[in-house]
């Protein structure tokens, strides 16, 4: 792993509601997507985070997740 910082992904939208599991996982998508590879997740009941993080092919991904899981 690098030294490079961790990327924050939250479970609540910009007004503090939680989002759907699927968003969150739209969103985490998009971070591997982007070239993150340290994320940092803040779970509010969300179920199945980080499951299918297939599109970072052959490097690794750390993920930490905080806050209540879901299923």
């Amino acid at each position: 792993m690098t030294n490079e910082a961790f990327f924050n992904i939250s479970g609540r939208d910009e007004n503090g509601a939680r989002i759907d599991s699927r968003l969150l996982e739209e969103r985490i998508q998009a971070a591997v997507a982007q070239g993150r590879r340290r994320l940092h997740i803040e779970a509010y009941g969300q179920h199945g985070i980080g499951g299918r993080l297939w599109s970072a092919g052959d490097d690794p991904v750390q993920v930490r997740i905080t806050g209540p899981a879901g299923q």
